[in-house]
């Protein structure tokens, strides 16, 4: 038997024995392959889809086109898949062939399907008979490569876009091994697959307020002009919804269900953390359920670290934190870590070995969590983890303060680095887990935590963070009913305090310190406590003032024997009789002083000794004995990373230059301390310089020059 057909595209089969040629669909139309609409509501991947389009195009394979679209449930990757597809389709003539789709449900359990159904589907929408697929995985899979290749041969290629891959073994099959034909796969994880990846992350803001204005002018039209109205809360829906495109859609169909309602109630409402994912669902669409999906398919220990990392409520975590919070080995914390960002739950954080959860799902492993803590221990998480930052904390603090032994700085070096850049990396970490310990009752971590961040603190000018701080670890001492603690804390709170300037505010915390620190017979504490309050005295109620409790601690240093407080207390004292026009007390002061610090071996203690000394031969008119001073203090602040002792030294030293009739040096010294002043968050030391600079310029004759910098000044006193 022969049966013979002229025309179109054929695929030989072998039939028991019989020869016979099967006729295929000269073209799979869009219609046929059941290419599913894409939104009028699209926006914000402007970028992806025209280089997605263009590396489709039949001149530039080398290859085959296989392109993976990668991301978290509900950023977007089948509807942009979908408009390269019907763009593509639409505009070019690339694809003769046209398109097969096939969505693989890969991450639900109930509508999954398997490689072998997938495949068949295909190759009925291919034009083949259900009478002549074969029954095995493989044999099915030679056959549709093989059609397609024939389709590709004739001048008919194909897009074969395959959505909701689970793992690269669900999506393989279904890739044309031609050098013609074109892929597009999109999955929650990055697949191990032969593919340029497109890893898509959330919108940007302008690009999810439009989103959310398209939605509802989509609906209710363009006499809708409510995001006009409120521009600043669709700006807030669009943060809550973390710029998640499904979250944003949602939002704006809720919107676009009242013409009437404010935006403004619903930011109110999503602001609400306990009910957010309640509120981010509409009919059969909703935010919880997509990340549900993603949820169920995790291996146990994935679950539970995901379930654990919102304890930290920093906003990324180390792979070193996150293996504490988990009671697990770091290389295995690394590896489940991994596995969720390739399952897109995670996102790498600031720098490789930093992890970060987005907002939404940060709410959703809450919820997981609570819901099964005694099984995860999550108690015990919790101590691990303030553990971890109160040992860690400490050991950097002690780095900074040069009493930690050489061994310690090494270890401590080898794994994390700087203590300075160690802390800048974990400030918002240390600053959330001392408000953790606190809330969950460990009042010994709160304190330790918020203590150790204060030298630190100081050093880079975090004022206002100093004040929390200070303030946190005052609570967890009255709560420990720690007396010793509370002199402590309220030292620290009267220093932060006077470090924004709030001298008076000061003076109770200090004054009620000394009584504590007496009461604990702590001497050192209170030696540290009248060295703070005589510099808040001097402050509020002139230099004099504070002459008297610095002599007290300089008389209580001695006695204890330890030259760090008698160095302080010296440098400080110093600072008031220069200010009260006793320049050679006052570099006396400061000229023994430096000798007791570089006993005790604090440098940036030594820095200020030097700085002052520096000041005091400067206004007694010996300016070649103040220079070399300034040098020092300049150097030891640099190579101790004060950015805001070096941005004094280098004002005074301009006032020096200025003084010396040297203008042109003390201009360049003078903006460099400005830049110090800024880069440490000092705008009254700014403004300080900027004065020094207008009169500087006043005495050149560059009277518009000065004007602009007192205006300047001006404007940051008046921000203060």
């Amino acid at each position: 038997m022969q049966n013979e057909i002229k025309d179109g595209v054929f695929f030989g089969a072998v039939i028991q024995g019989q020869y016979t040629t099967i006729q295929l669909p000269p073209a799979v139309s869009p219609a046929l392959s059941g290419l599913p609409r894409r939104t009028s509501t699209f926006k914000g991947r402007g970028r992806e889809l025209r280089e997605m389009s263009a590396n489709l195009r039949p001149s530039t394979l080398q290859n085959e086109a296989v392109i993976s679209v990668t991301g978290m449930a509900g950023v977007g990757k089948t509807e942009l898949a979908l408009q390269v597809a019907h763009s593509v389709l639409s505009e070019t003539d690339w694809f003769p062939g046209g398109v097969l789709f096939i969505d693989l449900f890969g991450y639900d359990t109930e509508r999954r399907i398997e490689p072998r159904e997938a495949l068949g589907s295909l190759l009925n929408s291919l034009g083949l008979p259900p009478e002549i697929i074969p029954d095995e995985t493989q044999d099915r899979a030679r056959m549709y490569r093989s059609v397609l290749q024939s389709y590709a041969e004739h001048g008919k290629r194909i897009l074969v876009i395959v959505d909701n891959a689970d793992s690269a073994d669900q999506a393989s099959y279904l890739i044309p091994s031609d050098d013609i034909n074109a892929a597009l796969i999109t999955s929650r994880h990055t697949l191990s697959i032969d593919a340029e990846i497109y890893d898509l992350d959330v919108l940007k803001p302008e690009s999810a307020v439009d989103v959310i204005q398209t939605v509802i002018r989509r609906y209710r039209g363009a006499r809708d002009a409510r995001v006009e109205r409120e521009p600043a809360e669709t700006l807030r829906v669009a943060e809550l919804c973390g710029f998640l495109p499904l979250a944003l859609q949602i939002a704006a169909a809720l919107l676009a269900d009242s013409s009437t309602r404010p935006i403004k109630s619903l930011a109110d409402e999503l602001a609400d953390t306990l009910s957010r994912l309640d509120t981010l669902a509409r009919e059969e669409r909703a935010v919880r359920a997509a990340f549900d999906l993603s949820y169920r398919s995790l291996p146990k220990d994935q679950a539970r670290l995901f379930r654990l990392l919102p304890i930290n409520a920093g906003p990324d975590v180390s792979s070193e934190a996150a293996s504490r919070l988990g009671g697990l080995k770091l290389r295995d914390t690394g590896r489940i870590l991994e596995s969720l960002n390739r399952a897109h739950l995670v996102e790498v954080g600031q720098e490789w070995g930093r992890w970060r959860l987005h907002d939404l799902l940060r709410i959703y492993a809450t919820e997981k969590g609570i819901a099964i803590e005694k099984e995860d221990g999550r108690d015990q998480a919790v101590r691990r983890l303030v553990d971890y930052y109160s040992d860690t904390s400490e050991s950097a603090d002690w780095i900074l303060r040069d009493r930690a032994s050489k061994a310690e700085c090494q270890r401590f070096r080898d794994r994390r680095g700087e203590p300075l850049e160690w802390f800048r990396v974990e400030e918002d970490n240390l600053l959330a887990a001392s408000r953790l310990a606190e809330s969950e009752g460990l009042f010994q971590s709160a304190y330790y935590i918020s203590m150790h961040l204060g030298l630190y603190l100081d050093v880079r000018r975090r004022v206002v963070d100093a004040v929390e701080v200070a303030s946190t670890a005052l609570r967890a001492a009255r709560r420990a009913e720690n007396i010793d603690w509370q002199a402590r804390s309220l030292n620290h709170l009267g220093l932060a305090l006077s470090t924004v300037r709030r001298f008076g505010d000061a003076i109770l915390p200090l004054t009620e310190g000394v009584k504590f620190a007496r009461m604990a017979g702590n001497r050192e504490t209170e030696c540290d406590i009248l060295i703070a309050l005589g510099t808040a005295l001097s402050r509020v109620n002139g230099p004099a003032a504070g002459i008297t409790p610095l002599k007290r601690a300089l008389t209580l240093g001695r006695a204890i024997g330890n030259p760090l407080h008698v160095g302080t207390a010296l440098t400080n004292l110093g600072n008031v009789y220069r200010e009260s026009g006793r320049l050679v007390e006052a570099a006396k002061a400061y000229g023994e002083s430096i000798r007791y610090h570089r006993l005790s071996g604090d440098r940036r203690k030594e820095a200020s000794g030097h700085s002052g000394l520096a000041v005091a031969f400067s206004q007694l008119g010996n300016f070649d004995t103040s220079l070399p001073h300034f040098e020092k203090a300049i150097e030891m602040y640099k190579s101790v990373g004060d950015q805001h002792g070096l941005a004094v030294t280098l004002m005074n030293l301009g006032s020096t230059y200025t003084a010396m009739t040297d203008l042109n040096k003390a201009r360049n010294i003078l903006h460099q301390a400005r830049v110090c002043y800024r880069e440490s968050h000092d705008p009254h030391g700014e403004g300080v310089t900027l004065l020094n600079l207008s009169f500087l310029e006043r005495d050149a004759g560059n009277q518009k020059q000065s004007r602009a910098y007192f205006e300047m000044a001006q404007e940051l006193f008046r921000a203060e």
